[in-house]
């Protein structure tokens, strides 16, 4: 992430104002506002896979599944983010009723892109485990097919599972539901050696 502006620090009134009238989306990290980058196709496509499979298998379960619009906050770090995609089980908690932000997921995805990478796996990560909700963790390659599954098992202690190839599947274990690459990766151009 980038800072936008570094001198000047904003309200949360002020940054969630700013973020209804602009066209960018921006975290909100102790008072700083700092630019989300945009996404490639391979990106988008996968985000918009990973949402439609979430929707589609957690309905059926009386769960929800949200896209990258729905902001995160995290309250121990006075942190305000965006996840590629999120879902829980239950009622969402949000905030306010005019705004799209919760505090409780149970999954969060993200896409790997090679400005967010290395946030998304340290940072963000540490970030998010702060959530008592946090339960399941999706790391998605773009540019071949590899996701990286964290599950917790406790506290202090997740579990990885990796998972490749076009023809595996991933058991989300706490929502009780199976993805598999296959439909994650529709619709995406591989560089030829990736596949």
């Amino acid at each position: 992430m980038s800072a936008v502006e570094t001198k000047r620090l904003y309200t949360v009134e002020e940054y969630l104002e700013l973020e209804r009238e602009s066209h960018e989306k921006h975290e909100f990290y102790k008072g700083e506002l700092f630019a989300m980058a945009g996404g490639s196709p391979n990106h988008t496509t996968i985000c918009m896979n990973v949402s439609s499979e979430l929707h589609q298998r957690l309905s059926r379960k009386g769960c929800r599944a949200f896209n990258s619009e729905m902001k995160i906050f995290i309250k121990p770090f006075d942190l305000y983010t965006y996840a590629d995609a999120c879902a829980l089980c239950g009622e969402p908690n949000f905030l306010k009723a005019t705004d799209a932000i919760i505090d409780n997921p149970s999954l969060i995805v993200e896409v790997l892109s090679e400005s967010t990478e290395v946030y998304d796996r340290s940072k963000k990560f540490l970030f998010y485990r702060a959530l008592p909700s946090f339960n399941e963790y999706l790391l998605i390659c773009q540019d071949r097919p590899f996701v990286e599954y964290y599950a917790k098992l406790s506290e202090q202690k997740w579990l990885l599972t990796e998972v490749q190839g076009l023809s595996a599947k991933v058991r989300l274990k706490h929502l009780g539901i199976t993805l598999s690459l296959q439909a994650i990766y529709a619709n995406v151009k591989f560089a030829q050696e990736a596949v």
